[in-house]
């Protein structure tokens, strides 16, 4: 948390004075095509959590960066992601699933590296919060469907590569091939069921995946 709240603070500064920044400003956003892992740590342990397949979602980002220079800039951002995986006890495989709402957000910042006219390289710190509901469907009963079962909060590392094909004017077309990763500390559930499996607020919940981004971005 630390080293996001120094960089955001940072970029904040370079970003203060208008006459500063004229010129040097990019704006970006996009949609994203996520793949999901997650897996729950207990005292040094590794489980699934009773997720049987993450399988893959959707999302969107956007922000703003700020170029300090040809080849590197300074990036703030909001990247938000969700899945509907489903879920199964571990002690009881025959046990019927329930879906899942996988809600995962928060700010980012980046620091981006031009290599060629088209291509970047960029890294990012951000900070996420993710939170847990079942939603009703033929598995799942209905008294439980919507209720928050589990919410966590933490670091997260996102690394890629970025195309950018320019379009009309200061217009572009970027796409972006990387990966994220976070490890979440589970926070107190506000409801659990009895047939679920209680989460521990000492436990993390550590998501990896690949990600896929086409978006738009604009010179200012």
């Amino acid at each position: 948390m630390k080293k996001l709240v120094l960089l955001l603070m940072c970029l904040a500064l370079v970003m203060a004075s208008p006459a500063v920044f004229a010129g040097n400003l990019e704006a970006v956003g996009g949609m994203t095509f996520n793949t999901f892992d997650l897996t729950l740590s207990e005292g040094g342990e590794d489980g699934t959590m009773g997720l049987k397949d993450v399988g893959n979602g959707n999302g969107m980002y956007v922000g703003g960066r700020y170029w300090l220079g040809d080849k590197l800039a300074l990036g703030l951002g909001y990247d938000s992601l969700k899945s509907q995986p489903s879920f199964r006890m571990e002690n009881d495989p025959d046990y019927y699933e329930l879906g899942l709402k996988l809600d995962m957000s928060g700010l980012y910042g980046e620091v981006v590296y031009q290599l060629t006219d088209y291509i970047k390289v960029k890294g990012a710190l951000a900070n996420y919060n993710m939170t847990a509901k079942y939603y009703e469907d033929e598995y799942s009963p209905a008294d439980v469907a919507e209720e928050e079962i589990a919410k966590g909060s933490g670091m997260g590392y996102i690394f890629g590569g970025e195309m950018s094909y320019p379009l009309k004017g200061n217009l572009s077309l970027n796409s972006v091939l990387g990966y994220r990763t976070a490890s979440l500390k589970l926070d107190e559930p506000v409801y659990t069921p009895s047939y679920a499996p209680e989460p521990d607020p000492e436990q993390n919940i550590d998501v990896t995946g690949i990600f896929f981004s086409v978006g738009l971005g604009m010179a200012f």
